[in-house]
């Protein structure tokens, strides 16, 4: 063992695994809603998360509505079925060795790197829960998380309206994804 002995080395490499590197906050210190100041971390993530979650609502609501129904734009339906090819270990190995490990942590803390050193272990399980996921059309609600960051943009720190929203999904959903890309970009080349 390299590091035997080198407590501080061990538990350096460990936190670098499981992102606990501390970058300081990106949060604001306060946030003036309504004239009055807040201060309260909870109060401030809340108000955050609030706005954030509005935003779509808010830019939905100016997009005019169309004048045809929605089917108008689309081709006319295959008559061919549509199904995804089922995955394996070998396919998920490679998804995951060719993410770049400088990759922000996901919101559970699983860097690249951890899943990457991990690969032969997890492939097998992954490919029976993610075929799965393609057989139902389902998938499992720890995926769906993100880890959303306010990022200041301009103007007074102090108003939420300067932030926007940083996501970083589950790594586990940025590999279905990639697989679900594969699959598409095939099917469109027929």
């Amino acid at each position: 063992m390299i590091n035997k002995g080198k407590t501080k080395e061990i538990w350096k490499g460990i936190k670098q695994l499981i992102c606990l590197k501390f970058k300081g906050s990106t949060s604001p210190s306060k946030l003036i809603i309504n004239e009055h100041k807040i201060t309260n971390d909870k109060a401030i993530a809340d108000q955050l998360s609030r706005f954030f979650s509005n935003i779509g609502k808010k830019l939905a609501s100016a997009v005019p509505k169309p004048n045809l129904p929605f089917n108008y734009y689309l081709d006319k339906p295959k008559a061919s079925s549509f199904f995804f090819k089922p995955t394996n270990s070998t396919e998920i190995q490679n998804i995951i060795m060719y993410r770049s490990s400088t990759k922000a942590c996901d919101p559970f803390s699983i860097s690249i790197s951890l899943l990457k050193t991990l690969k032969g272990v997890l492939s097998f399980s992954l490919q029976l829960l993610l075929n799965c996921s393609f057989s139902t059309g389902r998938m499992l609600d720890q995926f769906k998380f993100a880890r959303v960051v306010p990022i200041y943009k301009k103007g007074s720190s102090c108003l939420v309206s300067n932030y926007k929203p940083i996501s970083f999904p589950s790594i586990f959903n940025k590999l279905i994804e990639k697989l679900l890309y594969n699959r598409i970009i095939t099917l469109r080349n027929f």
